[in-house]
């Protein structure tokens, strides 16, 4: 099987799905047309402006659409996009008989006003609604081409019908557990966006009950700067989880994050995560800091299971190729 993974780079994700497919005998590439924050390690990354950049893609999508089986886009995009028009190459890997996988991420989706709202960053008369009106439309023209619509993360289910949530994943063997000491607190925080993450409620009630908090910043990869706490603090105001509390949850660190109980899947009964919220997070904190320290380490062990069932590469991979195959 000959497989593309295509679109905008979020998390190394198209990346490992396509060294997970080569390890498996299948021709697989992936390529990153968005900016390489993070030194992500796609094989292709068309990343020049103007018409050098146009032509690049057009000459990639006319080899591509005649040499690969599987269209995996992410981010909602796909091979050929000229100005305001997107998505023209679709009817034509539908007439060849094309595999065709859309993966939503989020911010593609998302209405930025909604997240303003929920962090308090601005004021509406009226809460905005989850999805923008404009971008919910644009995603549901998918519904004509794509035999599967994934989504990274359960609040997206509603932007269609057919969405199917497919957890970020991680190499979980490149991610190691560590048995950590509890008897003090190091937090530990990783905001992409600060106002997405709630990050300033985080800075103030480190400040309140007087926890050392750590920022980690910039475009280095986190792992050892991470490994340096035992208390991660993910994000207040989505309602999920990202792939930095993946990572932390495996390698042992508790991490703080908003939950919303009505994202969580028929799959999942809970996220062995300390759940908190802008308004209880201090509460949830002091509370977190009298737990003994097996409690802690208990959590921590649960969260590093959770991670190697529900997030790891080899197991995501399997519904992948399931869907790939499927005629």
């Amino acid at each position: 099987m000959k497989i593309l993974y295509f679109g905008h780079e979020v998390g190394n994700q198209m990346a490992l799905y396509a060294q997970e497919a080569r390890s498996r005998g299948h021709e697989a590439i992936s390529v990153n047309i968005g900016k390489d924050v993070r030194f992500f390690s796609n094989e292709y990354n068309f990343q020049q402006k103007g018409i050098c950049l146009d032509f690049r893609r057009l000459w990639f999508a006319f080899y591509a659409v005649f040499h690969f089986d599987v269209f995996h886009f992410f981010y909602g995009v796909s091979l050929v996009s000229i100005w305001r028009f997107h998505h023209l190459d679709l009817w034509l890997l539908k007439l060849l008989g094309k595999k065709v996988v859309v993966h939503f991420r989020g911010s593609e989706l998302v209405n930025p006003e909604h997240y303003q709202h929920l962090s308090g960053e601005k004021k509406f008369e009226k809460e905005p609604d989850h999805l923008a009106a404009k971008r919910k439309k644009w995603a549901q023209a998918w519904e004509k081409y794509a035999d599967v619509i994934l989504v990274s993360t359960p609040d997206l289910l509603g932007v269609s019908p057919r969405s199917i949530w497919m957890p970020q994943v991680i190499d979980a063997s490149e991610w190691p557990f560590v048995h950590r000491d509890f008897s003090t607190t190091l937090a530990i925080h990783a905001p992409t966006r600060r106002n997405l993450k709630g990050t300033r409620f985080f800075e103030e009630a480190a400040q309140q009950i007087q926890i050392p908090l750590e920022m980690i910043e910039g475009n280095a990869t986190p792992m050892q700067a991470m490994n340096r706490g035992n208390l991660g603090f993910d994000q207040l105001i989505i309602g999920w989880y990202g792939k930095v509390a993946v990572e932390m949850m495996a390698m042992g660190i508790p991490v703080v994050v908003h939950i919303q109980s009505e994202y969580l899947p028929d799959t999942i009964r809970e996220v062995p995560v300390i759940s908190a919220n802008a308004t209880n997070l201090t509460e949830k904190l002091v509370d977190y800091l009298s737990w003994p320290n097996e409690k802690k380490k208990a959590l921590a062990e649960e969260a590093r299971t959770f991670v190697e069932t529900h997030h790891n590469i080899h197991q995501q991979m399997d519904r992948l190729m399931n869907w790939y195959r499927k005629d």
